[in-house]
């Protein structure tokens, strides 16, 4: 018998709560930074708090990667307790956190810890996570939870549709004049991920078009392993994208999330989409 293996992520995987617990998944919690004041991801301050905050605040909160001193100490406890570790984060083309935790791992070399690049973020990159934690549950070895993970990295998927570009102008992602025409025109950008860029798909003109274009999307990839809405403190959209996929699937097989503060700074309040995982 092999050692048993630990999954640990970081808080931009919007890993829900419940399976964190169950499956016992590691979260490395993301720094925020509200002025002087520094706030771990899902730790120091709660989603509600910091969307009210945010809305308020007449400057944008900056967010920090995960360091290799916190991978290393994480890593330090699993190897400790007599634990593998597989490592899945946030899309190595969006934040420099996986580079952070494959350098963490120099000391106990891939025998004990290797590192899986999502390409994904929020729950796309969640899902790879808690498949990795489910297979170490049934007590597969590292070789084998790292395959059944890097199997279905390519099957990971996000759609988002944005309220408003100005957050992603006043994070540096896009230019003033992206966010003028945008506004213009009322657009309604549906973005997704392509080999772990921001890629955009449509741009319809109201919410209710960008949704249809979003369950059109995710209808075409099925069959599909897990679903799930995420939101951006907007309860109310997501149930609207809840009740247009309960068509298709039961309310009972779509999880819906929220975004935590690190993500939702780049996003904005009001950002609604979906992850899910196709079948193999």
């Amino acid at each position: 018998m092999g050692r048993p293996v630990i999954i640990i992520t970081d808080s931009a995987a919007d890993v829900p709560p419940d399976l964190v617990e169950e499956l016992g998944i590691r979260v490395l919690p993301l720094t925020l930074h509200f002025g002087p004041e520094t706030y771990r991801d899902g730790v120091d301050i709660t989603n509600q708090e910091f969307f009210r905050r945010l809305r308020e605040s007449t400057s944008l909160p900056t967010t920090s990667q995960g360091t290799p001193g916190q991978f290393a100490a994480l890593y330090q406890e699993a190897v400790d307790a007599g634990y593998d570790v597989l490592v899945v984060v946030l899309g190595g083309k969006i934040s420099g956190t996986v580079d952070a935790a494959r350098l963490a791992a120099g000391p106990w070399g891939p025998a004990r810890i290797r590192v899986v690049d999502s390409n994904q973020v929020s729950l796309a990159c969640g899902w790879l996570a808690i498949v990795g934690a489910r297979a170490a549950r049934a007590g597969a070895p590292l070789d084998e939870v790292e395959a059944v993970v890097r199997d279905r990295v390519p099957l990971a998927r996000l759609y988002a549709v944005f309220d408003t570009l100005e957050y992603l102008y006043r994070g540096g992602r896009i230019g003033r004049a992206s966010v003028l025409m945008g506004t213009l025109f009322q657009i309604k950008p549906l973005i997704t991920l392509e080999d772990g860029e921001v890629t955009p798909v449509a741009r319809p003109r109201t919410w209710g078009k960008a949704l249809e274009k979003m369950v059109e999307l995710i209808t075409a990839a099925a069959p599909l392993e897990e679903l799930a809405v995420v939101h951006a403190d907007a309860p109310a959209r997501a149930g609207q994208l809840v009740d247009m996929l309960s068509v298709h699937w039961p309310r009972t097989a779509i999880r819906v999330c929220e975004v935590g503060a690190v993500l939702g700074t780049h996003t904005g309040p009001g950002t609604v989409g979906a992850c899910f995982l196709r079948a193999r």
